[in-house]
């Protein structure tokens, strides 16, 4: 079993929910956004590319776009899974 992610948010969005971040055991960029699972709230965390990270970065519309595609379940292929 690999090590377990270790996610380290370096800009969030409370008016949107989300939040961008590298990362630390693999350097991968992210976007992480809160879905609901059940009766609980947690964060899911889709891979980003460093141009997106950038963008993002500097773009809050795009960041926010991004974000609603994810939380819509329109980015399932980027979504980093545990394990």
């Amino acid at each position: 079993m690999g090590a377990a992610y270790q996610f380290d948010d370096l800009m969030i969005s409370e008016e949107e929910n989300y939040a961008l971040g590298i990362e630390r055991v693999t350097g991968k960029r992210y976007i992480s956004v809160d879905v609901i699972d059940g009766d609980s709230i947690c964060p899911s965390h889709y891979e980003i590319s460093d141009a997106e990270f950038t963008r993002l970065l500097d773009d809050p519309a795009s960041g926010q776009a991004l974000a609603r595609r994810c939380k819509a379940g329109e980015e399932e292929a980027r979504l980093i899974r545990e394990g």
